[in-house]
């Protein structure tokens, strides 16, 4: 299994922001207290989260958001993610990387404390 998760959120093609997460689970949605906060009426507050496990890799989770997640054109409630693999949230399509990373575990990325921009928050403009 990767030792972590980028995600990079791309709005109409363009790319807006990639993030890297050593993280067991991050969480997305509109609140300020989300991992990867995502400024969209269209976004639930606490909309999705992306969970660790051990056996399977990582997963997102639709935390029953009013909007939904995307892979392709099929609304999922719990979709795998693999590498190189796309999902979309409101007008937001998401792509992730698997990452080996050399560090210890005390360096972890995306970790409160870690970065002094721990939260991101993205406003789409139509």
């Amino acid at each position: 299994m990767a030792d972590a998760l980028k995600v990079s959120v791309l709005f109409k093609g363009k790319e807006l922001l990639s993030r890297t997460f050593a993280k067991e689970r991050i969480l997305i949605g509109r609140d300020p207290d989300c991992d990867l906060r995502l400024n969209s009426s269209e976004i639930s507050r606490h909309h999705a989260t992306i969970e660790r496990r051990d056996l399977c890799g990582y997963l997102l989770c639709d935390l029953k958001s009013a909007n939904g997640i995307f892979v392709g054109d099929e609304r999922v409630s719990l979709a795998p993610i693999r590498e190189h693999g796309h999902a979309r949230i409101g007008r937001y399509d998401l792509e992730f990387r698997l990452l080996d990373v050399p560090w210890e575990r005390e360096e972890e990325l995306g970790t409160p404390g870690s970065d002094p921009g721990d939260s991101v928050t993205l406003r789409a403009s139509d």
